[in-house]
């Protein structure tokens, strides 16, 4: 193998043609199976290649998903997960240069993996490294011209030349993944809970779970199994998936097989092949890769949550996490049972909304960032366990921080997804280095399509520009933000755009403003405003600026925690009635 440090070949006028082409076909596809199609069927034409390949590190950085083309078979490709080992593709990544393999040096592709992915013996290759704003993310290769030549100067150009826009489109295709699979697991967890909490019936609520964890995480068997305490045997208490017959036989204790060993050593295990593995107890012989994690009940494991895969390598640290998810659910759900206590019952409920909260606050931010020449606090009182207000101090590049305050339709669990839902839409397009409009009609994009008709998010959301004073910012349907300038002067900042997740097609505006040393800047959601007193009285939002103009000395901390005590004081014994949510930044 050898780096190619040549100048471009010439690319002509058809190459041109492809690559457009190309670009106008990864535009248009639909789903990340689409896109992986399009880019291996496209590649292996333009090059007349015997077979082309993508290579994608996992988030974690610890696996590769590999993906090929096999025109022998009914599928458009097939795929299998590699582990990070020394090879033309890893190199490739790591050096960020392109690389390609003459026939005289065929003995570089000797590698059994690669074997098993192509079905073909490569004696040739050219392999380009794919990027992103977080560095090289993976490869998309080719082997074997079909000529029996090696790959020219010309075909190297070219595989760069498109590396760009397949790059690109992998990374919007995984953003959007990866977001309608957070929303995904967050539904399938609720729904568990929700099922969990609403019967006594273990079978059906296990079968249940199996079904919603095959949505979200792929297995071909899977069983959940119980320990008796007495006996230390394993018994079936749910499959899918497996023979009964053979199931039936296969007679386990605490420490034997798989199961048996998460059972005994209470910790969850991956096992990428099952068959070099001696723990493995066939059961099934298709299955080449499974993954357990133990069942507790209080302090004491109870049983194991176990799934298994046709394929090698099949499973990752994130699917353990959230087999284990699955896993907590069910044993909350046995331990109840067992108890069979209505008292327990509400009191698991109550656990599993704190847990729900917890969860919520992790997306909140845990301190506030100390800018030069400003100060910013931020805070987030919820009105139930569960609410659907957010804010965040989000790090963009150096002297710039993103502020956002927003604000869900509706309570409860229901908002708290959708705002997990935004959350994870606003911080993928902020990731794109997108302006601050463009941010916001994508976002908005992106949960029109994937909320529910009638729910819909207002937020604000601006860069700081610390070095040159300078908020920009853009307002999607929010409570202006009030802008207290140091002689006094009140501004509301509300240029920007409709509400999130109703108009498909809504577009945004964005504005600057300068900030002087002494201005206060207050972003606020309605439980400020519409807080009321006993007499159903608004706080209203005169109320607030008269306090704010007269807060124009303090800190930022100072006039967070004036702005709470004083709606409290407000409210007096009546209760709080929504969410309250602040950001306050204050010029130094």
């Amino acid at each position: 193998m050898r780096e190619n440090k040549t100048d471009d070949a010439t690319i002509t006028q058809s190459d041109c043609s492809f690559a457009l082409r190309l670009t106008e076909e990864l535009n248009n596809a639909g789903t990340f199976e689409e896109l992986i199609e399009v880019i291996l069927s496209n590649i292996s034409n333009a090059l007349a290649a015997e077979r082309s390949a993508l290579f994608l590190l996992d988030r974690q950085k610890t696996s590769l998903s590999a993906f090929t083309n096999l025109p022998s078979t009914d599928r458009a490709f097939s795929s299998m997960r590699m582990p990070i080992e020394e090879s033309l593709v890893t190199s490739v990544i790591r050096s960020g240069l392109p690389a390609v393999t003459r026939k005289e040096n065929s003995h570089e592709l000797a590698d059994k993996r690669l074997g098993e992915l192509l079905k073909i013996s490569p004696h040739s290759s050219l392999c380009v490294p794919l990027w992103g704003e977080e560095g090289h993310f993976g490869a998309m290769c080719v082997f074997n011209k079909q000529a029996g030549d090696d790959f020219s100067e010309r075909d190297i150009s070219l595989l760069k030349t498109v590396a760009a826009p397949v790059s690109l489109a992998l990374r919007l295709s995984r953003n959007r993944n990866e977001l309608r699979k957070s929303v995904l697991e967050w539904e399938m967890l609720y729904e568990v809970g929700r099922a969990v909490g609403s019967s006594f019936d273990v079978q059906a609520v296990l079968s249940s779970v199996l079904d919603a964890l095959h949505m979200v995480l792929r297995y071909d068997a899977a069983g959940i199994y119980l320990v008796r305490s007495d006996t230390l045997e394993i018994r079936a208490v749910t499959t899918k998936g497996y023979d009964p017959k053979i199931e039936e036989k296969v007679k386990l204790k605490v420490g034997e097989g798989l199961v048996g060993w998460a059972i005994k050593t209470g910790r969850g295990l991956i096992v990428p092949e099952t068959h070099s593995d001696p723990r493995y107890y066939a059961v099934r012989s298709a299955s080449n890769s499974e993954m357990v994690v133990p069942l507790t009940a209080g302090d004491s494991v109870i049983g194991a949550f176990n799934v298994e895969s046709d394929n090698k390598n099949a499973y990752t640290e994130e699917h353990l996490e959230l087999l284990t998810a699955f896993a907590n659910q069910v044993g909350i759900l046995i331990e109840r049972t067992r108890l069979h206590d209505e008292l327990e019952k509400r009191r698991w409920i109550e656990d599993e909304l704190k847990i729900a909260r917890q969860i919520q606050m992790s997306f909140l931010p845990s301190s506030c960032p100390v800018l030069p020449g400003f100060e910013v606090c931020g805070t987030n009182i919820s009105y139930e366990e569960v609410g659907g207000d957010y804010y965040d101090f989000i790090n963009i590049v150096k002297q710039q921080i993103g502020i956002a305050i927003a604000d869900v339709s509706g309570k409860g669990i229901p908002a708290s997804l959708i705002m997990a839902s935004f959350r994870a839409s606003l911080r993928a397009e902020i990731r794109n280095n997108y302006a601050i409009r463009t941010i916001l009609a994508k976002t908005n994009a992106l949960l029109f399509e994937s909320v529910e008709s009638g729910a819909f998010v207002t937020a604000f959301y601006g860069v700081l520009d610390t070095k040159n004073r300078v908020l920009t910012f853009s307002n999607a349907g929010h409570y202006p933000p009030i802008l207290i300038r140091k002689n006094g002067t009140i501004e509301l900042l509300s240029e920007g755009g409709p509400v999130l997740g109703v108009i498909p097609d809504a577009t945004y505006e964005e504005r600057p403003v300068g900030l002087s040393s002494g201005d206060l800047l207050v972003l606020y959601t309605d439980g400020v405003t519409e807080a009321m007193n006993v007499s159903s009285e608004q706080y209203g939002q005169e109320r607030l600026e008269r306090l704010l103009v007269s807060s124009i000395d303090m800190s930022a901390s100072e006039v967070t925690q004036r702005i709470v005590d004083d709606v409290a004081s407000f409210r007096g014994s009546a209760k709080q009635n929504d969410d309250l949510t602040l950001v306050v930044l204050k010029a130094r």
